[in-house]
Parts: C-alpha cells; sequence; structure tokens
C-alpha cells in the first residue's frame, strides 16, 4: 500500500521527527500551506490527509482544512490544538481534533487510521475496502469490454434508457470501461458519481431525477451527459462489489426501472467479470 500523502501545516515544533508511514508536504503558515495545494493539485498529486493547527500568524487552521476539502472532498482532516485557539467566527470543517498534549507521532498515528479505515469519505466505502480495491486492481476489464457493450446496447434497446455504462469504482475514482455513449474511458471523482452509491447495494438503485440528487454535485454531469433519471445495478464477483451498470435517461422514465431486464443482464456482466480476473 502507497504511504498517504499528509499535508502537515503547524509550527515547526509542532513536526514529527520522523514520519517514514506517510509522505508529508510541510507548511508552517496558511498561506504557505496554499501554496502546497495549489502545485499539489495543478500536478494532479491528491492529499490524503491534512493536520493544521488552529491559528497562524497569516491565518488559522479551519482555513486550511476547508481548501484541502475543497480540493479533495474525501480528504481526512484534523485538527491539531486547543479548539479555543481557532479564532473567533471561523469553524473547520468536519474533523478530528486532537489536542496540543498528544505528541505529533501520535497524530501521524490517527492520520494514517483516517486514511487507512476511509471514515472521512463522504461516500459509502465497502466492509472489506481492501479486498475490494485489489480484485479491481487485478481485474483486465478490457479484454472484456466487447461482452459488456453487447449487453449495454441490448439494454438499451429493450429499455427506456438512453444510454447505458458499466462503471468500475477504484479508491478515489469512477471509470467507464464500456458504454453505448461514447464515454469509454472517462475517469471522474468517485463521489461525483452514482456508480458510488449503487455498489452499496446489491440491488437496484434509482435516482429519479439526478439533478436534485443531494449526493451528487449540481454542476457535474453524470460522465459529462446531461440525464435526468438512472437505475443502476452493483456488479460482484468473489462476493464484493467491483463495478455498476448504469442506465441513464433524457427524462425521468427510469424512475419505473426495469428491474427484470436489468438482473438477467447482471447475471452475465458478473460472469464476464469473473472470466477476467
Amino acid at each position: 500500500m502507497t504511504r498517504p500523502r499528509v499535508l502537515w501545516a503547524t509550527p515547526p515544533d509542532r513536526r514529527p521527527q520522523s514520519a517514514a508511514a506517510v509522505e508529508l508536504e510541510t507548511a508552517a503558515t496558511e498561506s504557505n500551506a496554499q501554496e502546497r495545494i495549489d502545485t499539489l493539485s495543478e500536478t494532479d498529486r491528491r492529499v490524503d490527509a491534512a493536520v493544521a493547527a488552529p491559528s497562524f500568524t497569516d491565518g488559522d487552521g479551519p482555513g486550511v482544512l476547508h481548501a484541502v476539502r475543497e480540493a479533495w472532498p474525501d480528504a481526512a482532516c484534523l485538527l491539531y490544538g486547543d479548539p479555543w485557539a481557532v479564532p473567533d467566527g471561523r469553524s473547520p470543517p468536519v474533523c478530528e481534533i486532537h489536542p496540543a498534549t498528544q505528541s505529533p507521532m501520535a497524530v501521524v498515528d490517527a492520520a494514517r487510521t483516517a486514511v487507512r479505515q476511509r471514515y472521512h469519505r463522504p461516500y459509502p466505502v465497502f466492509e472489506d475496502e481492501r479486498r475490494r480495491l485489489q480484485l479491481v486492481d487485478a481485474a483486465d476489464f478490457e479484454v472484456a469490454r466487447a461482452d459488456f457493450r453487447g449487453h449495454l446496447e441490448d439494454l438499451v434497446e429493450k429499455t427506456a434508457a438512453d444510454a447505458a455504462t458499466l462503471a468500475v469504482v477504484d479508491d478515489y475514482t469512477t471509470t467507464v470501461v464500456a458504454s453505448t455513449a461514447g464515454t469509454h474511458g472517462v475517469v471522474v471523482p468517485r463521489g461525483d458519481t452514482p456508480a458510488a452509491y449503487t455498489i452499496d447495494k446489491p440491488e437496484p438503485i434509482t435516482i429519479p431525477d439526478l439533478d436534485a440528487d443531494a449526493r451528487l454535485p449540481d454542476d457535474t454531469p453524470a460522465y459529462g451527459g446531461d440525464y435526468r433519471s438512472y437505475v443502476g445495478h452493483s456488479l460482484w464477483a468473489e462476493s464484493v462489489p467491483l463495478a455498476a451498470v448504469e442506465l441513464f435517461a433524457d427524462d425521468n422514465t427510469l424512475a419505473d426501472p426495469p428491474t427484470d431486464t436489468l438482473s438477467w443482464h447482471v447475471a452475465d456482466l458478473e460472469a464476464a467479470i469473473e472470466s477476467v480476473l
């Protein structure tokens, strides 16, 4: 497992002396932390966790943690210091609070635990997520893409759907591995897609209005398509969910989901996934 990257924004005397288990990005002020955030974001490197002091000479810890969450919504956030030291009128995002009496190494361990257990993420995470990710990495989905696409085309033909996709849910992203809408290869943040919620259930899920669903961002159409309604079904292999088959419609016709037709294809799609593990 790769070392989590932790943005550590505290005065130098509150930093760990040695932290081989994580990759530290250090900052001593809010402006310095913002520079690190901008640089990492621009170079497609993510922050898995952020540790911030309550206040700085040029700002405060809540400002750092909010900036991290804006760039990486599923990052773990930890406030390291006494909460009363946060300037009046400022409040951090949802985060852990670790008092100044704790050692920096104890906070490093807490950050690692938060990243590993993923309880800061805004979407559901499978109970045995490590095993699930191992299977996602092991599967060669491209080998079965033609088979996937055949099922998707049949689903569009036999239902009210305007488009169908098969999306694989990785650690932080969702990737379209087959599509009837030309979106093969599209990669989007995991929490921005209905697939992140579809794989959490063994039965179909229906979203009558994607724009009105509070779990999904208002300004991010599903895989670039401006669809209205959705029905999806998780796809399992070796007792864990790896992907989702998804139907989209331009109107709300999928509010009454074609569950029988979908379930018939699910069995074959799961068999195809098993064959590429």
